[in-house]
């Protein structure tokens, strides 16, 4: 049977994936951000939109391939050094087309998104206003123009020369995106690029077509020289100098270090040279020998275990261990008057090269954070050169792709529901009327996680105490499901050892009684009943933190939870029927690691990491972990139900089951509630919806009737003496349902 698809594609995630696969860039959603990191590796953040419209999207598409091949196919290493902004923008302009040339040839399909994107972006946070300025800043009619933008940069507009020279400037701006506009063939208007004077030099110099980003750089200075535009802006000149001086600074204060600690090691070789000279340092090498000597006859004396002349040894042992070490305080007090001559000659040295060390190091770090100062203007001027966006319209392009996606009202979304509105489910859905956004979207999920949780002898203990306690209502309950199981398959097996005579190997046996030497031990036939379940099993667990909330009768939620996995697992054992029991619940302390604002937490129903546990996968024996202590924060139950049925739809068994047992209360922390509860409704009825292909879904509510509201199949206990008819209930239902070919009733 193929994979059940239960769950609507999220294009964002799909996009990711596919511009992962086909460039390798690494593309992150997380929140509202839309940007490149340029680290190790280079990441794309792009907004994490689930189920957002395609028309929506389209603009987040281009910005995406568009740095995606940046990445790929630009060398930043040969414009980093670039001197002013004009000549960067002409040359991102000439570098734009290569690229994205590029990626055509690479991701299938790139030049409609990039065309579709690239306009449809630009008409959204243009607000009406063209792209590119209508008139040319060379003609006389736009002076004034040029004289109003003059009086915002504060430039002597009284010069008619400079007044040329920042009309060219700003030509050259609009001339590269006219250039752009139609290379690339995009469907905005050209005005009178097609007769511009500058036309001309662009075709020439851009022909044949820059093949990588030394050639588009040389491109772009040879426009600039043939056309004569200088760059008069205040902030055309990029501060590259001032890294460059930072460098400089700090070779100079490593050279001064190196300086210091070279001077410093030839003064300590020349008191060790001095030291070594002396006649003290001579009489101590005699006394260290004459040490090793007395010790060597030391030891003789006492191997050859003779008593007069061991003591003889240790006699001059302790003469010429008190000679040495008076030869050393003789030795040392030498040493110490030879460095200080030495110190007190070098000392003038010293604090020259001290002194020039600590100069040229405040330099230094003087320098670095001119540099710091430099490099962050660059980048954040850079980014908007880069984009062709400034960053306010950026920001506005991200907050209306936003409204966008969540402006739905949630009545369509409903109505979109497969099942939402049949009999009460129309009634009971949660927070209909709620004033909050209808869009369910997690801010991050990159530290969601699942955790394996590890059996130890309490838990099985308290495992083999439940059994026991519903000892009597698992054999009842194994025994009437039991009738409900997949029928048996039968098969011959030939060439048994034992069993019924094969037909075609009689002939062996009548040869044998002829006295034939013929093997006979094997011409048997058998059959082997096999049974097939045909059924699969997935118990998940609210693990929240109202679960360990009392109950009436005594107890708690989640231990009423834990009972009913227990008593689930040995009935679903006696049956041979594959499962597994899950949990969930959240990581609250991982929240503080994400980077979120207030507005964040309104925009984004859930914050805070999803965590899963896996008590018993499939594979496994054990089923006592369930009784093991985890932590138990807030729980978000539509993505733990997605989750959890993602996992059952892989199973190749016909029919797949997934009980879910919990309060039916949706909560986590810095979180939209209503939200929460509509989407595990809006997940509750997808799954619902597909149970003509197999997948079923229901619930056990433990002292809650809220569940009824979400789940179509739901049962309530609040005492432990209502768990095993409430679990039956659940099972024998769905698995009543389940008809199989032959199957006897």
């Amino acid at each position: 049977m193929a994979k059940l698809d239960i769950f609507p594609a999220c294009r964002m995630k799909a996009f990711a994936a596919l511009v992962s696969r086909e460039l390798g860039v690494q593309v992150r959603l997380r929140g509202r951000e839309i940007c490149v990191l340029y680290g190790k590796p280079p990441t794309i953040f792009l907004p994490n939109l689930e189920m957002a419209r395609e028309q929506d999207l389209l603009p987040l598409y281009g910005f995406c391939l568009h740095e995606a091949a940046h990445i790929c196919f630009s060398d930043p290493k040969m414009v980093r050094r670039c001197p002013n902004y004009m000549l960067k923008l002409l040359h991102n302009a000439i570098e734009d087309v290569f690229i994205e040339g590029r990626l055509e040839r690479n991701f299938p399909g790139a030049r409609e998104m990039l065309t579709c994107s690239y306009v449809d972006g630009i008409n959204r946070v243009m607000d009406g206003k063209p792209v590119v300025p209508e008139r040319s800043y060379l003609a006389p009619e736009c002076r004034d123009d040029v004289i109003g933008v003059m009086r915002g940069m504060k430039l002597d507009d009284s010069d008619g020369a400079l007044v040329d020279k920042v009309a060219k400037r700003l030509e050259i701006d609009r001339a590269a995106k006219l250039w752009i506009i139609a290379r690339r063939g995009y469907p905005l208007p050209l005005y009178e690029w097609p007769t511009h004077p500058w036309r001309e030099v662009f075709e020439h110099e851009t022909k044949p077509p820059a093949r990588s980003t030394k050639q588009g750089y040389a491109q772009a200075l040879r426009i600039i020289e043939r056309l004569g535009v200088e760059p008069v802006f205040p902030d055309d000149v990029r501060p590259v100098d001032v890294i460059d001086k930072a460098k400089e600074l700090k070779e100079a204060a490593n050279a001064a270090r190196r300086s210091l600690r070279a001077a410093r090691r030839e003064r300590d070789v020349e008191i060790a040279r001095q030291c070594r000279e002396t006649p003290e340092h001579a009489a101590l090498e005699r006394a260290v020998a004459e040490v090793t000597e007395a010790e060597t006859a030391a030891r003789n004396a006492a191997a050859a275990n003779d008593s007069e002349r061991q003591s003889e040894s240790n006699r001059r042992l302790v003469e010429a261990r008190e000679a040495e070490a008076q030869a050393r305080r003789e030795f040392n007090a030498k040493r110490k008057e030879i460095a200080e001559q030495v110190r007190a000659e070098r000392a003038a040295e010293l604090s020259t090269l001290r002194a020039d060390k600590d100069a040229k190091s405040s330099e230094a770090h003087a320098g670095a954070e001119a540099a710091a100062r430099a490099a962050g203007e660059i980048k954040a001027r850079d980014a908007v050169v880069d984009a062709h966006v400034d960053k306010e319209r950026l920001e506005r392009l991200i907050q209306i792709v936003m409204e966008g996606y969540k402006a739905q009202d949630v009545a369509d979304e409903l109505a979109a529901t497969p099942g939402a509105f049949k009999g009460r489910d129309a009634v009971a859905f949660p927070g209909a009327d709620a004033p909050t956004a209808r869009k369910y979207c997690a801010f991050d999920r990159s530290l969601d996680r699942v955790e394996k949780i590890d059996e130890t002898p309490t838990a099985r203990s308290k495992k083999e105490d439940a059994v026991r306690l519903h000892q009597e209502m698992i054999h009842e309950t194994t025994e009437r499901l039991r009738r409900l199981r997949a029928p048996q398959r039968s098969k011959l097996k030939f060439n048994a050892e034992r069993g019924r005579l094969d037909p075609r190997q009689a002939f062996k046996v009548g040869i044998a009684t002829r006295g034939a030497p013929v093997d006979v031990s094997k011409v048997w036939r058998t059959t082997v009943e096999s049974i097939d379940a045909k059924i699969a099993v997935s118990l998940l667990i609210d693990c929240s933190g109202s679960m360990s909330w009392a109950i009436p009768g005594g107890g708690t939620r989640i231990s009423l939870a834990r009972q009913a996995a227990a008593c689930l697992s040995e009935v679903l054992d006696a049956l041979a029927i594959p499962y597994e029991i899950l949990g969930h619940t959240t990581v609250d302390e991982d929240a503080d690691k994400l980077e979120f604002s207030p507005a964040d937490t309104e925009t984004f129903s859930r914050v805070v990491p999803f965590r899963g546990y896996e008590f018993k996968a499939f594979a496994d024996k054990a089923s006592a972990r369930v009784f093991s202590d985890f932590a138990m924060q807030s729980n978000l139950d539509g993505e733990a139900v997605t989750w959890a049925a993602r996992r059952l739809a892989e199973r190749r068994e016909r029919t797949k089951l997934l009980i879910v047992v919990s309060d039916g209360m949706p909560c986590a922390e810095l979180s939209n509630m209503a939200e929460l509860e509509r989407h595990l409704y809006t997940t509750a009825k997808q799954i619902e919806a597909r149970e003509k292909d197999g997948l079923h879904l229901a619930a056990l509510g433990i002292a809650e009737e809220r569940v009824r509201r979400f789940y179509r199949n739901a049962e309530v206990i609040r005492a432990v003496g209502e768990l095993p008819q409430a679990v039956l209930r659940i099972v024998e239902r769905v698995m009543g349902a389940v008809t199989y070919p032959g199957a006897s009733r």
